[in-house]
C-alpha cells in the first residue's frame, strides 16, 4: 500500500511539473508579451519611426476588432447572435481573450495572459 501511495504521489508531482512547465512562469509571459508588442509595432508602424501614433494605434485596434468580429460571427451573417457572443466569451479565457494570438483580437498584447 505504501508503494502505491508513493508512486501516486510521485506521479502527481510529475503531472504538476508538466502542467507548470506548459503554462510557463511570469518570465515566459513577459517574453511572449514583449514579442507580441514587437510584432504589433512592426505590423502597424506604417511610417516605420519605431512608435505608434494615435492614427496608427486606432487603425490597429480597428483591424483587430474586425478580425475578432469575423471570427465570432460563425454563420457569417454580419451580426453576432447571443450564442456567438457567448461562445466568444468562452474563447476569452481559453486563449482568445484580451491578447491577440493571431486567432482573434483584443487590447494589450499577444498571449501575455495578464489580467
Amino acid at each position: 500500500m505504501k508503494k502505491v501511495l508513493a508512486l501516486a504521489a510521485f506521479g502527481l508531482l510529475g503531472v504538476t511539473a508538466v502542467v507548470a512547465y506548459a503554462h510557463g512562469g511570469p518570465e515566459d509571459r513577459t517574453e511572449r508579451r514583449q514579442a507580441f508588442h514587437e510584432k504589433m509595432l512592426e505590423k502597424f508602424d506604417t511610417n516605420k519611426d519605431g512608435t505608434l501614433s494615435e492614427e496608427e494605434r486606432t487603425a490597429a485596434h480597428a483591424q483587430m476588432a474586425q478580425q475578432r468580429f469575423q471570427t465570432l460571427d460563425t454563420n457569417k451573417d454580419g451580426v453576432l447572435s447571443f450564442d456567438e457572443f457567448k461562445a466568444g466569451a468562452g474563447m476569452h479565457r481559453g486563449g482568445f481573450g484580451r491578447h491577440h494570438r493571431g486567432d482573434g483580437g483584443g487590447r494589450g498584447g499577444e498571449g501575455s495572459g495578464d489580467r
